[in-house]
Protein backbone atom coordinates (compact mmCIF):
# COMPACT_ATOMS: atom_id res chain seq x y z
CA UNK A 1 0.00 0.00 0.00
CA UNK A 2 3.08 2.15 0.86
CA UNK A 3 4.41 1.85 -2.64
CA UNK A 4 0.91 2.63 -4.21
CA UNK A 5 0.24 5.63 -2.01
CA UNK A 6 3.86 6.95 -3.24
CA UNK A 7 3.53 6.26 -6.74
CA UNK A 8 -0.16 8.06 -6.49
CA UNK A 9 1.43 11.13 -4.76
CA UNK A 10 4.48 11.28 -7.42
CA UNK A 11 2.03 11.23 -9.91
CA UNK A 12 -0.94 13.78 -8.51
CA UNK A 13 2.11 16.00 -7.98
CA UNK A 14 3.39 16.02 -11.70
CA UNK A 15 -0.36 16.24 -13.00
CA UNK A 16 -1.19 18.89 -10.62
CA UNK A 17 2.15 20.75 -11.54
CA UNK A 18 1.65 20.19 -15.00
CA UNK A 19 -2.00 21.56 -14.74
CA UNK A 20 -0.11 25.01 -12.67
CA UNK A 21 2.26 25.53 -15.45
CA UNK A 22 -0.57 25.44 -18.27
CA UNK A 23 -2.16 27.93 -15.81
CA UNK A 24 1.08 30.60 -15.28
CA UNK A 25 1.56 30.11 -19.08
CA UNK A 26 -1.44 30.72 -20.10
CA UNK A 27 -1.85 33.83 -17.81
CA UNK A 28 1.03 35.30 -19.28
CA UNK A 29 0.61 35.01 -22.61
CA UNK A 30 -3.21 36.34 -21.86
CA UNK A 31 -1.45 39.68 -20.27
CA UNK A 32 1.53 40.03 -22.54
CA UNK A 33 -0.85 40.35 -25.42
CA UNK A 34 -3.13 42.70 -23.54
CA UNK A 35 -0.15 45.24 -22.80
CA UNK A 36 0.62 44.67 -26.45
CA UNK A 37 -2.95 46.53 -27.46
CA UNK A 38 -2.64 50.15 -27.75
CA UNK A 39 -4.06 51.99 -24.62
CA UNK A 40 -7.43 53.26 -24.81
CA UNK A 41 -8.83 56.37 -23.27
CA UNK A 42 -9.99 56.76 -19.40
CA UNK A 43 -13.85 55.35 -18.68
CA UNK A 44 -15.61 59.24 -18.23
CA UNK A 45 -19.19 58.17 -17.61
CA UNK A 46 -19.80 57.34 -14.28
CA UNK A 47 -22.10 54.24 -15.31
CA UNK A 48 -18.92 52.82 -17.42
CA UNK A 49 -16.59 53.49 -14.10
CA UNK A 50 -19.41 51.62 -12.18
CA UNK A 51 -18.85 48.69 -14.38
CA UNK A 52 -15.28 48.98 -14.03
CA UNK A 53 -14.99 49.31 -10.90
CA UNK A 54 -17.19 46.71 -9.31
CA UNK A 55 -19.11 44.89 -12.00
CA UNK A 56 -22.75 45.03 -12.00
CA UNK A 57 -23.38 45.29 -8.12
CA UNK A 58 -21.70 48.68 -8.01
CA UNK A 59 -23.37 49.77 -10.98
CA UNK A 60 -26.68 49.00 -9.37
CA UNK A 61 -25.97 51.66 -6.60
CA UNK A 62 -24.49 53.89 -9.01
CA UNK A 63 -27.84 53.70 -10.36
CA UNK A 64 -29.94 53.65 -7.35
CA UNK A 65 -27.87 56.91 -6.24
CA UNK A 66 -28.48 58.72 -9.33
CA UNK A 67 -32.37 58.45 -9.22
CA UNK A 68 -32.84 59.26 -5.61
CA UNK A 69 -30.68 62.49 -6.14
CA UNK A 70 -32.86 63.06 -9.40
CA UNK A 71 -35.32 62.59 -6.91
CA UNK A 72 -36.94 59.93 -9.56
CA UNK A 73 -36.92 57.36 -7.03
CA UNK A 74 -38.34 57.77 -3.19
CA UNK A 75 -36.43 55.20 -1.03
CA UNK A 76 -37.61 53.13 2.10
CA UNK A 77 -36.88 50.12 4.00
CA UNK A 78 -39.38 48.29 2.00
CA UNK A 79 -37.45 49.50 -1.46
CA UNK A 80 -37.76 52.22 -3.70
CA UNK A 81 -40.50 53.43 -5.54
CA UNK A 82 -40.31 55.25 -8.90
CA UNK A 83 -41.31 58.85 -8.92
CA UNK A 84 -42.81 60.87 -11.89
CA UNK A 85 -39.98 64.07 -13.16
CA UNK A 86 -39.80 67.31 -11.82
CA UNK A 87 -40.27 69.88 -14.42
CA UNK A 88 -36.87 70.96 -16.51
CA UNK A 89 -35.04 67.29 -14.92
CA UNK A 90 -32.18 66.36 -16.66
CA UNK A 91 -32.86 63.49 -19.20
CA UNK A 92 -32.05 59.92 -18.02
CA UNK A 93 -30.00 57.64 -19.60
CA UNK A 94 -30.87 54.48 -21.21
CA UNK A 95 -29.00 52.36 -17.75
CA UNK A 96 -31.54 54.53 -15.62
CA UNK A 97 -34.21 54.16 -17.69
CA UNK A 98 -34.58 50.16 -17.61
CA UNK A 99 -35.85 50.94 -14.30
CA UNK A 100 -37.71 53.80 -14.59
CA UNK A 101 -39.08 51.94 -17.25
CA UNK A 102 -41.11 49.80 -14.16
CA UNK A 103 -43.63 52.11 -14.43
CA UNK A 104 -44.64 54.91 -11.64
CA UNK A 105 -45.28 54.32 -8.03
CA UNK A 106 -43.68 50.76 -8.58
CA UNK A 107 -41.57 49.85 -5.58
CA UNK A 108 -38.23 47.76 -6.31
CA UNK A 109 -36.14 46.46 -4.14
CA UNK A 110 -31.99 47.14 -4.30
CA UNK A 111 -31.93 42.77 -5.22
CA UNK A 112 -34.53 43.03 -8.13
CA UNK A 113 -33.10 46.46 -9.52
CA UNK A 114 -29.80 44.21 -9.90
CA UNK A 115 -31.45 41.88 -11.78
CA UNK A 116 -33.01 44.05 -13.84
CA UNK A 117 -29.63 45.62 -15.10
CA UNK A 118 -28.04 42.41 -15.24
CA UNK A 119 -29.85 41.21 -18.15
CA UNK A 120 -29.98 44.51 -19.58
CA UNK A 121 -28.77 45.34 -23.61
CA UNK A 122 -27.66 48.84 -22.24
CA UNK A 123 -25.55 47.25 -19.33
CA UNK A 124 -23.88 44.59 -21.84
CA UNK A 125 -22.90 47.60 -24.15
CA UNK A 126 -20.99 48.95 -21.48
CA UNK A 127 -19.44 46.05 -20.65
CA UNK A 128 -18.96 45.41 -24.47
CA UNK A 129 -17.00 48.50 -24.39
CA UNK A 130 -14.60 47.77 -21.84
CA UNK A 131 -13.99 44.50 -23.27
CA UNK A 132 -13.56 46.78 -26.36
CA UNK A 133 -10.75 48.90 -24.46
CA UNK A 134 -8.78 46.19 -23.21
CA UNK A 135 -10.44 47.06 -19.78
CA UNK A 136 -11.87 43.90 -18.78
CA UNK A 137 -10.73 40.36 -20.29
CA UNK A 138 -13.24 39.05 -23.29
CA UNK A 139 -15.48 35.97 -22.89
CA UNK A 140 -12.88 33.66 -25.22
CA UNK A 141 -9.86 34.41 -22.78
CA UNK A 142 -12.24 33.96 -19.49
CA UNK A 143 -13.43 30.34 -20.77
CA UNK A 144 -11.01 28.89 -21.59
CA UNK A 145 -9.04 30.09 -18.21
CA UNK A 146 -12.06 28.46 -16.06
CA UNK A 147 -11.69 25.28 -18.16
CA UNK A 148 -8.18 24.91 -17.20
CA UNK A 149 -9.12 26.13 -13.75
CA UNK A 150 -11.73 23.05 -13.40
CA UNK A 151 -9.62 20.53 -14.44
CA UNK A 152 -6.78 21.90 -12.09
CA UNK A 153 -9.14 21.94 -9.10
CA UNK A 154 -10.75 18.22 -10.43
CA UNK A 155 -6.75 16.90 -10.03
CA UNK A 156 -6.49 18.47 -6.55
CA UNK A 157 -9.81 17.48 -5.15
CA UNK A 158 -9.31 13.81 -7.01
CA UNK A 159 -5.81 13.64 -5.45
CA UNK A 160 -7.36 14.76 -1.84
CA UNK A 161 -10.33 11.82 -2.09
CA UNK A 162 -7.60 9.47 -2.57
CA UNK A 163 -5.58 10.44 0.35
CA UNK A 164 -8.58 10.41 2.30
CA UNK A 165 -10.29 6.97 1.87
CA UNK A 166 -6.85 4.70 0.43
CA UNK A 167 -5.62 4.07 3.89
CA UNK A 168 -7.96 5.52 6.44
CA UNK A 169 -7.20 9.49 6.87
CA UNK A 170 -4.84 12.25 5.94
CA UNK A 171 -3.07 11.28 9.64
CA UNK A 172 -1.42 8.34 8.15
CA UNK A 173 2.13 9.07 6.86
CA UNK A 174 1.38 7.71 3.48
CA UNK A 175 -1.75 9.63 2.46
CA UNK A 176 -0.89 12.92 4.77
CA UNK A 177 1.83 13.51 1.59
CA UNK A 178 -0.61 13.17 -1.16
CA UNK A 179 -3.19 15.56 0.83
CA UNK A 180 -0.32 18.29 1.32
CA UNK A 181 0.50 17.75 -2.69
CA UNK A 182 -3.74 18.56 -3.01
CA UNK A 183 -4.12 20.81 -0.80
CA UNK A 184 -0.81 23.22 -2.19
CA UNK A 185 -2.41 22.70 -5.68
CA UNK A 186 -5.43 23.68 -4.23
CA UNK A 187 -3.97 27.60 -2.55
CA UNK A 188 -1.60 27.84 -5.16
CA UNK A 189 -4.76 28.20 -7.94
CA UNK A 190 -6.88 30.37 -5.45
CA UNK A 191 -4.09 32.69 -3.85
CA UNK A 192 -1.28 32.91 -6.81
CA UNK A 193 -2.30 31.83 -10.08
CA UNK A 194 -5.30 34.01 -10.72
CA UNK A 195 -6.93 36.01 -13.76
CA UNK A 196 -8.28 39.03 -11.98
CA UNK A 197 -11.69 40.48 -13.61
CA UNK A 198 -9.89 43.37 -14.88
CA UNK A 199 -7.36 43.19 -17.20
CA UNK A 200 -3.80 45.10 -16.11
CA UNK A 201 -4.55 48.14 -18.51
CA UNK A 202 -8.27 47.99 -16.63
CA UNK A 203 -6.15 48.19 -12.99
CA UNK A 204 -4.18 50.28 -14.00
CA UNK A 205 -7.44 52.82 -15.27
CA UNK A 206 -8.98 52.19 -12.38
CA UNK A 207 -6.15 53.27 -10.14
CA UNK A 208 -5.62 56.43 -12.78
CA UNK A 209 -9.20 57.35 -12.42
CA UNK A 210 -9.16 56.97 -7.86
CA UNK A 211 -5.98 59.16 -8.13
CA UNK A 212 -8.07 61.98 -10.19
CA UNK A 213 -10.96 61.34 -8.58
CA UNK A 214 -8.93 61.73 -5.24
CA UNK A 215 -7.56 64.99 -6.48
CA UNK A 216 -10.76 66.51 -8.28
CA UNK A 217 -10.59 69.84 -5.70
CA UNK A 218 -7.08 70.92 -7.61
CA UNK A 219 -8.24 70.20 -11.11
CA UNK A 220 -11.38 71.93 -10.97
CA UNK A 221 -11.39 74.50 -13.13
CA UNK A 222 -7.92 73.04 -14.96
CA UNK A 223 -8.47 73.51 -18.93
CA UNK A 224 -9.35 69.73 -19.89
CA UNK A 225 -9.83 68.26 -16.68
CA UNK A 226 -12.78 65.61 -16.95
CA UNK A 227 -13.30 65.35 -12.99
CA UNK A 228 -13.76 69.79 -13.64
CA UNK A 229 -16.89 71.53 -11.87
CA UNK A 230 -18.82 68.34 -10.25
CA UNK A 231 -21.86 68.81 -10.07
CA UNK A 232 -22.76 68.12 -6.45
CA UNK A 233 -26.21 68.39 -4.60
CA UNK A 234 -26.78 68.76 -1.07
CA UNK A 235 -24.14 68.46 1.67
CA UNK A 236 -26.21 65.33 2.95
CA UNK A 237 -25.53 63.06 0.34
CA UNK A 238 -21.81 63.77 0.27
CA UNK A 239 -20.98 63.46 -3.75
CA UNK A 240 -21.80 64.00 -7.07
CA UNK A 241 -25.59 63.59 -7.89
CA UNK A 242 -24.14 62.02 -11.27
CA UNK A 243 -23.31 59.19 -9.30
CA UNK A 244 -19.83 59.75 -9.79
CA UNK A 245 -18.14 59.35 -6.50
CA UNK A 246 -20.37 55.65 -5.50
CA UNK A 247 -19.10 54.66 -8.93
CA UNK A 248 -15.69 54.79 -7.59
CA UNK A 249 -15.39 54.51 -3.89
CA UNK A 250 -19.06 52.04 -3.29
CA UNK A 251 -22.14 52.85 -0.91
CA UNK A 252 -19.28 54.82 1.56
CA UNK A 253 -19.34 57.74 -0.68
CA UNK A 254 -23.01 58.86 0.43
CA UNK A 255 -22.79 60.56 3.33
CA UNK A 256 -26.34 59.99 4.76
CA UNK A 257 -26.54 56.51 6.16
CA UNK A 258 -30.20 55.98 6.01
CA UNK A 259 -30.32 56.51 2.08
CA UNK A 260 -26.84 54.35 2.28
CA UNK A 261 -28.45 51.59 3.78
CA UNK A 262 -31.49 51.80 1.97
CA UNK A 263 -29.64 51.78 -1.48
CA UNK A 264 -27.94 48.69 0.08
CA UNK A 265 -29.56 47.08 2.60
CA UNK A 266 -27.54 43.88 2.90
CA UNK A 267 -24.48 46.05 3.93
CA UNK A 268 -22.57 45.83 1.03
CA UNK A 269 -20.66 48.59 -0.75
CA UNK A 270 -21.41 47.30 -4.59
CA UNK A 271 -17.99 46.12 -4.88
CA UNK A 272 -18.12 43.08 -6.80
CA UNK A 273 -14.70 41.73 -8.61
CA UNK A 274 -12.50 44.48 -8.49
CA UNK A 275 -9.16 43.72 -9.70
CA UNK A 276 -8.10 42.15 -6.77
CA UNK A 277 -4.84 40.75 -5.22
CA UNK A 278 -3.81 38.14 -3.01
CA UNK A 279 -5.45 35.21 -2.10
CA UNK A 280 -9.83 36.04 -1.87
CA UNK A 281 -9.39 39.25 -4.31
CA UNK A 282 -10.58 39.38 -7.69
CA UNK A 283 -13.15 37.57 -9.23
CA UNK A 284 -11.40 34.71 -11.27
CA UNK A 285 -13.56 35.48 -14.59
CA UNK A 286 -14.17 38.24 -16.91
CA UNK A 287 -17.51 40.04 -18.38
CA UNK A 288 -19.14 40.55 -21.37
CA UNK A 289 -18.23 39.24 -24.52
Amino acid sequence: MTVIMTLATVTAALLIGASLTVLIRFRRRAVRENAQRPPAPLPHDPLTVAVLAGGVPRLTHTVLFRLHAAGRIRSTKRGHTIQPAADGAAASTAVDGILLAKGLGLRITSAEARQALATAGPVDQLTSRLVKDAFLWDTGTTRRWNAWSVAHTVLCIAALGIALTASGGLFEPSAAALGIVAGTGIALRLCVVRLDRLTPAGQAALRQLHAEYKSRDEQEGRSGSHWANLDRPGLHLGTEANGLGVALLGTKAIADAKIRRRIAPDGTKGSGCGGGGGCGGGCGGGCGG
